[in-house]
């Protein structure tokens, strides 16, 4: 009997077994453009889980949780912020973008919240920030 629990124990680690998981890919946009090093923060509701990762400077993410596995499956709340320049213009990119996201005073925060729901396996969930709820800019204490 002592040898069936530890072989049931051992079977629990391999791969596929385990709660259901999903990675999670896709763009950032706003009104049809890509949103680059736009930050996204998936939070699921018991406040148990939180994924975060950022778009490249085409939009596209990628998220994943703790390993190649994926993230949990289940209804998420997404908070989408980025930073433009005065009037929407975009940040330098390289290092003079990366110090201006340094300092918040001389940018504009642009933040969104989205309801999603991750299901087992690949997901594609696409983000047209016009369509989100927009959400006021924090401030540089709250951060």
């Amino acid at each position: 009997m002592g040898c069936f629990l530890t072989l049931l124990g051992c079977l629990a680690f391999l791969p596929g077994c385990g709660p259901p998981r999903g990675t999670v890919t896709g763009t950032i946009t706003w009104e049809g453009k890509a949103v680059p090093q736009a930050d996204l923060l998936f939070e699921d509701p018991t406040g148990k889980v939180a994924i975060s990762g950022r778009s490249n400077d085409d939009g596209n993410y990628f998220l994943n949780y703790l390993d190649s596995r994926g993230m949990p499956t289940g209804n998420y709340q997404v908070t989408i912020t980025y930073y433009t320049l005065p009037k929407r213009k975009p940040l330098p990119q390289g290092e003079e973008g990366a110090a201006l996201r340094g300092d918040p005073r001389k940018l504009e925060q642009h933040r969104f919240r989205f309801e999603v729901q991750v299901q087992a396996g690949s997901n594609t969930i696409d983000f047209a920030l016009e369509k989100g709820q927009r959400l006021p800019p924090q401030s540089p204490d709250d951060q």
